[in-house]
């Protein structure tokens, strides 16, 4: 993959989403994109070529959030993971490939 296929999807990012485990924020990876873009990619490609992740990228936080209803009762709430952004960036890029 290349910079330009990096640099669409930093442009895609959902500014409204949350950061992962990383608290790396979209919208900060958006706003620099251009700045970062000759190290993410060399990162991402190097990570992939290697077949080596951060020992962070594979973890992820779940936070509960609430539905209608009692929220005393914890059927109430569904989980969702936060995964770190970095990693969805590359998954991203080798499902488009």
């Amino acid at each position: 993959f290349s910079a330009s296929d990096v640099f669409k999807k930093l442009s895609q990012l959902n500014i409204y989403k949350s950061g992962g485990v990383d608290k790396i924020h979209p919208l900060l990876l958006k706003l620099c994109a251009g700045s970062l873009l000759v190290p993410i990619t060399s990162f991402l490609q190097t990570s992939l070529m290697y077949h080596a992740l951060p020992r962070e990228w594979k973890c992820h936080s779940i936070c509960p959030i609430p539905k209608k209803g009692d929220l005393s009762e914890v059927s109430n709430y569904r989980p969702i993971s936060l995964l770190c952004i970095m990693s969805k960036i590359l998954e991203s890029i080798v499902f488009d490939k």
